[in-house]
């Protein structure tokens, strides 16, 4: 089965979208209806930068061991680095580099970034979650990954 995880409520055609509420911390994730091994493919945008740095081994943990083996994981991240270099050559306003690096809803604050990717590689190995490829969009990248 497919799941999209969302803090922001995005929904994505023949996936069960499943709305993460980041003030509730993992505990949401634990909650879910997603039985272990059951997902085929997992999308995690949006979710992850809400989340404390400190979270996360538990966070990709948990998808890791709901991923069957050969599932597909698609996580984003916001990318620290990238969004500094901007705003440094005037490429971003500070008012953008606010809304990116804090959020747009005040009530959910951005709690963490990916400021050196080799070790969000690394601790998703640690959880046997593989990276396939990363793309870098314009504040965020977005690492595509098998189980």
């Amino acid at each position: 089965m497919k799941f999209n995880l969302s803090a922001l409520d995005t929904k994505l055609e023949g996936y069960e979208n499943l709305l993460v509420y980041p003030k509730q911390k993992i505990e949401i994730l634990y909650n879910t209806k997603i039985e272990d091994g059951e997902a085929t493919e997992l999308v995690c945008e949006n979710v992850l930068e809400y989340f404390d740095y400190s979270e996360y081994p538990a966070t990709l943990a948990f998808l890791a061991r709901k991923a069957r083996t050969g599932c597909k994981l698609v996580l984003s991240v916001v990318n620290g680095r990238r969004v500094s270099d901007h705003l440094y050559f005037n490429e971003l306003t500070n008012e953008h580099a606010n809304k990116l690096l804090y959020g747009e809803n005040p009530k959910m604050p951005i709690k963490s970034i990916v400021v050196d990717s080799f070790d969000f590689i690394e601790l998703l190995n640690k959880c046997g979650i593989k990276v396939v490829q990363v793309r870098r969009e314009e504040y965020k990248d977005l690492y595509l990954c098998q189980k």
